[in-house]
């Protein structure tokens, strides 16, 4: 009887239940993890469902050396849920094991889920990418080091730079240019993965997510299959491609026209209200010359 109590609450999985679980607080959440001890026995969470929860009340899982797997809501349909609280849980899980790497899987597998979001460069799945990114560094060791057997002192080398996408791991001394950070979104993604776009004028990397985005000041291209001319819009004042002479127009020019549209109607307003204010005195100046000669007349 108490295996099979044990293994009843080792999947705690919410999905099945979404119209209530749509309706659970943190209280709620929380108070059934203290009484089922899921501290101990939980091993599979799966809260996608709940929609309302901050984060708090997951601390019952805090500590937690069995938890395997963890589904958690997107910040973009939780709105509630706290980013911080929920990084402070899950350093607490992976700090409570003796070898923090077996926490390496829950944290990839959160971090897969985000990466597949639309809106996975901007805040705050952003802003949550980034410190998942951090955790993982901070426990990972570098594969090439590890696998040619390097050392620092007892332990493997430790990494520095990690792939958003394949979790590839290295060192400052074996990444080659092999894993590059994006100078827009700030994601670390290697070759394998995603190409990046270099501007020609300021040398600045993209990497193809963001250099294909209509809507993100990223590069520009020339738009010839043979031309791989790549500029940046900060770098792209004016038009043509300098590798084929290609002309085309870049967004930044048009936000130019439309600032210096902006700045001449401000002028023509000024000039207005400058031209009233000449014509105010100049009225107020002929009153006084008339007060004064009847002044004058009147002596």
């Amino acid at each position: 009887m108490d295996e099979i109590q044990k293994a009843r609450w080792e999947i705690l999985d919410f999905s099945d239940i979404d119209d209530l679980a749509g309706k659970l607080s943190d209280d709620d959440i929380g108070a059934l993890l203290v009484s089922i001890k899921a501290k101990k026995k939980l091993k599979v969470l799966d809260i996608d469902c709940c929609h309302k929860i901050i984060g708090h009340g997951l601390w019952p899982i805090g500590g937690s050396t069995i938890l395997e797997r963890m589904n958690l809501p997107l910040p973009t349909t939780c709105k509630p849920l706290s980013i911080k609280t929920i990084t402070h849980i899950l350093e607490s899980i992976i700090y409570a094991s003796e070898d923090p790497s077996d926490r390496i899987a829950l944290l990839k597998d959160i971090t897969s889920k985000l990466m597949k979001c639309d809106d996975r460069r901007k805040a705050p799945i952003k802003d949550f990418l980034l410190k998942l990114n951090q955790l993982l560094i901070n426990i990972v060791k570098c594969e090439i080091c590890e696998e040619e057997g390097y050392e620092q002192g007892p332990e493997p080398i430790p990494c520095d730079i990690t792939c958003f996408e394949c979790f590839k791991s290295l060192c400052d001394g074996c990444n080659h240019l092999e894993i590059e950070e994006c100078d827009n979104c700030g994601f670390t993604l290697c070759y394998e993965c995603n190409y990046f776009a270099k501007c020609t004028g300021c040398g600045s990397n993209y990497c193809s997510n963001c250099a294909e985005e209509d809507d993100v000041d990223a590069a520009v291209t020339c738009g010839r299959d043979f031309c791989e001319q790549q500029t940046c819009f900060d770098c792209k004042p004016s038009y043509g491609c300098g590798n084929c002479m290609e002309i085309h127009t870049s967004n930044h020019i048009l936000k130019l026209e439309n600032k210096i549209e902006k700045l001449t109607d401000e002028n023509q307003k000024v000039k207005k209200e400058r031209d009233e204010v000449v014509d105010e005195n100049e009225q107020l100046r002929k009153e006084v010359e008339e007060l004064s000669s009847e002044l004058g007349v009147s002596k």
